[in-house]
């Protein structure tokens, strides 16, 4: 192809066989189209382009921007090969509860296994109550391991079909225990659906959570449940498109959508997932920028890991990585928010902005204010440069300010008035253009991987809100990419084919023998032992490449462009019995480019999944319109109709207490309580949001019981109190969330047990406690409190979360080490005699995996109220809330929130800075570490502000080592040193190391940390029990984890001493003792 620069215009003239390709983005604004053409040797331009409003009906909006853009290339459908298509219309629907979302009935197997929280618990309030078509928990699923949790009852099912025929409900989601391992039973219950409504010539639509998510149980049945709720809009919208293209384009199965990672689906396939459609925005804006602009950088053969994108529309301003390597975004491996709802969807790792062209912005106060509030569509009528004079709503842009500034030329833009904005103040104008470039350049600090300069790709229709030729700190370049207004459909036409495998794996099926596995710890074994393992780890390595690949063919992918561009191993954490040790968890996904010709052959009404039914044909088309809002609506929805009862805009008010110290629990104070016993896990003990440990304590509410918090001051002589924990693995916990009566089936046995050995009627417990103040089991024990109508203890036996029950105080402050009790989802309570704390850990994890599956309830031996005095951390459970409480305050106040949790935590900051390297863990030894390179930190103290680091000035890199839980932090590299120096201890066990947003202080774990995450290092004080000279003391120092460690806590001359905080942390009151007093 040549082509020679007309003016603002190109004249193409082909020489070689081209195709020409369309491309489209619906907005809430504006529908964007482009008509690209591909060369034979690869080579993708676009020669027509237009920018439409969005109608309300969409597909006639549509239509005028593909015709327009057809017209301006001078080309007709009958051009066009293929049509790609992305949309907002399904997000958008869920933000604003449409109507057009339908009723859901869900079916939950795995009975007893997954009954603890019920189906929609965890969904915002109104969209539950738009969506709920009732649930039915029935027995079946299977279990880590892929045997049968429970058989399938035909019956049972049958009998749950039939009751939801009655009511009326014709979508449905089908959940599986450890359906994402095993999909069999999910099939069967499909097919039995299937017939009870065909049986009474009735559609049904069925959604299969196993095509919606990965190991995590309430999170894949929320996505299921809203795959549900949208696919009867979904196949409205398709319908529309299909219509709209059938007698234009010569074969509508090539038209395609596209999906949130990039890749793409035909219609059929789209209406039968709308949950893979509803954020394909921002993906298509980086993949089109990403081909626009990569040619256009200076150095155009870069080899930076990541080329960043900015993209500016009209409301919203989105940040993302492009990875140079494969040419597809940096995605999210955390929980996402869509809707208000938290999934575990494939979607970029992005920051938005609230900064577009419509953004009001406000220079009349002391200090500029710039949005949220957006015109959004209506900046034509709103904006001093488009509207007119007298309008009543008339208002200050971004915009108006980028026209001042002289950043557009106005005659290039028909119906502006250039005059309207020579009032406004120059140099606050300066100086607000200068906070738009500071908004930038914050987001990219923040989602940078590494310290050294990114090239900055600019598009989208905004993108004149920057000056020309701008600076931005840690940017080597920036170029505005060509037809920068359409990236996002440029980007649309690059979608390809994907395939996903996620499953647990037993290496000695790849040849890994016993004797292997019998050691726990890595230095106890032989180098062929060793070799054997990592043969066995390669084995399956190349099984499940070729495996995932294979299932990108089959979906249409082109086997000669299929590669594997995603593949990640974890060890199940916790998991010491020998049959798990060889359980590896593998993540991997391949990716092709489209095989036209096979995709047209296998559309045209096949479906993913196997469900038969066709369209309903009693089911009118509905205005598709009814899912479109502008984005700025669709945000405040979701700020108020949230799956959390906390008001972000409202600070925590106080606690009910009594005049005589009982603490009342709201739902307000068990989610303060969550959000620090997050950050007392130190990494782990299971994050008690995803581990289910929160909406289990919040569903005590809706049950109708009390659940009372009295502080260690209030025991009586002669009174006793238990403690009760979850045992066993999160990773398992997050699937099977249990019946809820574990922790109370192993009560009634430790009553039963010591009335029997007392020989007493019963025996009455004062009140539990929680084992340990961080993670999930911080609010487990709320259960059990709740059930048995007994009173909460404000105090806990660790202070923190550890990894081995060997570290709980009472076992080094007492000499109760038994009896215990277990009981699991299924009953079956069982006594376990312990004569000495060690080897307690290993004797009853080996039998909760073996009897229960890797999860139980266990009750610890009782304290008296004098052993509570000395053996445990009191109020810990109120320092948890505190810091709960201050962080959300501190987002109220628009204050620094790590500021106020260290502050509330007494503790420090060590660092911020960006994940360099973050080795998964392969195998059964569970121990790690994660390198960060620092942000240098010169600046003068804030108040208001992040607080100074420690390490932030002098050193380059720190480490973070881990055993399940944060454990050791060394520096490895001095700030501006080239070579590494020998590694210097900086911050260890007992006290707490928590990693934290440096904006949020949101608490990441262990098993959440990946590559290129920018976080903060923080030191929190331990407890005064494990300090000085006690046992408890040995046991957790850095020397007791040698056989995790190694020379990392064993130097030349002996132990390595432990790096604590010297100030003794000042004593916790007890909300129970200071809000007695006010109230």
């Amino acid at each position: 192809r040549q082509t020679r620069s007309v003016g603002l215009q190109q004249l193409h003239i082909f020489t070689m066989s081209v195709a020409f390709d369309l491309g489209v983005d619906v907005g809430g604004t504006n529908t964007d189209c482009a008509v690209i053409s591909r060369t034979e040797n690869g080579d993708v331009n676009v020669v027509g382009e237009c920018k439409h409003a969005t109608s309300p009906d969409v597909t006639s909006g549509v239509i005028c921007g593909v015709e327009a853009a057809l017209s301006r290339c001078g080309k007709s459908y009958a051009d066009l090969r293929h049509c790609f298509i992305g949309t907002t219309q399904f997000v958008n629907a869920l933000a604003e509860r449409s109507p057009a979302l339908a009723k859901v009935a869900v079916i939950r197997l795995g009975g007893c296994g997954v009954s603890a929280i019920k189906p929609f618990e965890t969904l915002p309030p109104k969209l539950a109550h738009r969506i709920d078509g009732g649930y039915h928990i029935v027995s079946g699923g299977f279990s880590t391991t892929g045997s049968e949790f429970s058989p399938l009852d035909h019956q049972e099912v049958e009998e749950a079909a039939k009751q939801i025929l009655a009511a009326g409900v014709r979508s449905v989601a089908v959940v599986g225990l450890f359906a994402s391992k095993c999909g069999t039973q999910e099939d069967r219950v499909a097919k039995i659906v299937g017939d009870v409504f065909s049986s009474s010539q009735t559609f049904v639509d069925i959604t299969m959570s196993r095509h919606c998510g990965g190991q995590n149980l309430l999170m894949r049945e929320n996505a299921s449940i809203l795959n549900a709720a949208l696919k009867p809009l979904a196949r409205t919208v398709c319908s529309g498109f299909k219509a709209a293209f059938e007698g234009r384009l010569s074969d509508v199965s090539l038209v395609f959508l596209t999906q949130n990672d990039g890749t793409c689906t035909h219609l059929d396939g789209a209406a039968e997932f709308p949950i893979r459609l509803v954020c394909s925005g921002p993906t298509n804006s980086m993949r089109g920028a990403m081909l626009l602009g990569k040619c256009h950088l200076v150095d155009k053969n870069t080899n930076v890991d990541e080329i960043f994108v900015c993209d500016i529309g009209g409301t919203t301003t989105d940040i993302g990585a492009i990875v140079n390597k494969t040419g597809f975004p940096r995605i999210s491996t955390l929980e996402n928010v869509i809707g208000g709802v938290r999934l575990q969807s494939r979607v970029p790792m992005t920051e938005s902005l609230a900064l577009g062209g419509g953004t009001v912005v406000n220079l009349h106060g002391p200090q500029i204010a710039i949005g949220p509030q957006s015109v959004g569509a209506q900046l034509m009528q709103k904006s001093l440069i488009f509207s007119r004079p007298d309008h009543p709503e008339r208002t200050v842009t971004a915009t108006d300010v980028a026209c001042a500034a002289g950043h557009l030329a106005s005659q290039s833009i028909p119906g502006t008035d250039p005059a309207a904005v020579d009032g406004l103040d120059k140099a606050k104008v300066s100086a607000c253009v200068a906070k738009f470039v500071e908004m930038v350049e914050v987001s990219i600090s923040r989602l940078k991987s590494s310290p050294a300069p990114v090239p900055l790709l600019l598009c989208g229709g905004g993108t004149l809100l920057l000056p020309q030729n701008v600076q931005i700190s840690g940017v080597s370049e920036v170029v505005l990419v060509p037809h920068a207004g359409v990236a996002n459909a440029v980007g649309a036409t690059q979608a390809e084919v994907a395939a996903d495998h996620e499953d647990v794996h037993d290496l000695a099926n790849f040849g890994a023998v016993n004797s292997i596995l019998e050691g726990v710890d890595a230095e106890q074994d032989s180098p062929e032992q060793k070799a054997a393992y990592d043969a066995a780890l390669g084995k399956l390595r190349e099984h499940v490449q070729e495996k995932v690949c294979a299932a990108a063919v089959a979906k249409g992918a082109h086997g000669e462009s299929v590669r594997c561009v995603e593949y990640r191993t974890a060890a199940l954490s916790y998991m010491t019995d020998k049959a798990y040790k060889a359980a590896v968890n593998v993540t991997a996904r391949a990716i092709g480019k489209i095989d036209f010709e096979k995709v047209a052959a296998a559309s045209g009404g096949n479906r993913a999944n196997e469900n038969d039914c066709d369209v309903d044909p009693s089911s009118k088309p509905t205005s598709a319109a009814a899912s479109e809002q502008t984005p700025g609506a669709a945000t405040q929805t979701e700020v108020f109709d949230s799956d959390t009862v906390l008001d972000p805009r409202r600070k925590i008010p106080h606690p009910s207490v009594d005049e005589n110290g009982v603490w009342d629990l709201s739902e307000t104070d068990v989610e303060l309580i969550s959000a620090g016993a997050s950050v007392l896990g130190s990494g782990g003990g299971g994050h008690p949001r995803s581990s289910g440990g929160l909406h289990r304590a919040k569903s005590q509410f809706r049950a109708g019981r009390k659940i009372k918090v009295i502080s260690p001051d209030a025991l009586k002589p002669g009174d006793e109190v238990v403690s009760c924990a979850y045992f066993g693995s999160p990773t398992v916990m997050v699937e099977m969330i249990g019946s809820g009566e574990e922790m109370t089936g192993a009560l009634a046995l430790m009553h039963s047990v010591l009335a029997e050995r007392r020989q007493l009627d019963k025996v009455d417990f004062a009140a539990c406690y929680s084992a340990e103040a961080g993670g999930t089991n911080a609010l487990e024990p709320l259960v059990a409190a709740a059930i048995n109508n007994i009173p909460f203890l404000d105090a806990d036996g660790m202070g923190r979360a550890f990894p081995r029950l060997e570290l709980y105080l009472p076992y080094h402050l007492t000499s109760r080490y038994g009896p215990i009790t277990m009981c699991g989802a299924r009953g079956e309570p069982t006594l376990h005699e312990v004569p000495a704390r060690e080897g307690a850990d290993a004797t009853l994890r080996q039998h909760v995996f073996e009897t229960h599956g890797g999860v139980a309830g266990i009750a610890l031996p009782p304290l008296t109220a004098e052993e509570v005095r000395t053996a445990l951390v009191p109020h810990s459970i109120s320092l948890c809330w505190r810091i709960g409480r201050a962080v959300h305050d501190a987002h109220v106040d628009h204050k620094n929130a790590v500021r106020a949790l260290l502050d509330i935590a007494q503790g420090r900051l060590l660092g911020v800075g960006t994940i360099m390297d973050a080795p998964a863990r392969e195998s059964m030894w569970s121990s790690g570490n994660y390198t960060f390179v620092l942000e240098r930190d010169d600046a003068a103290e804030d108040d208001n502000g992040m607080p100074r680091s420690l390490l932030g000035s002098e050193h380059g890199e720190a480490i973070v080592h881990y055993v399940n839980e944060y454990l050791l932090v060394h520096v490895a590299k001095p700030r501006g040193g080239e070579e590494p120096v020998e590694m210097k201890l900086v911050a260890s066990t007992p006290d707490l190391i928590v990693l934290l947003d440096p904006e949020t202080a949101r608490a990441y774990h262990c098993d959440e940390v990946r590559f290129g995450m920018r976080l903060a290092i923080a030191q929190l004080p331990a407890p005064e029990q494990y300090k000085g000279d006690s046992s408890a003391a040995k046991a957790v120092a850095p020397a007791g984890f040698v056989s995790d460690f190694g020379a990392l806590v064993r130097g030349p001359t002996g132990d390595v001493k432990p790096e604590t905080l010297e100030k003794a942390r000042t004593p916790v009151v007890s909300v129970c003792d200071e809000y007695a007093k006010k109230n």
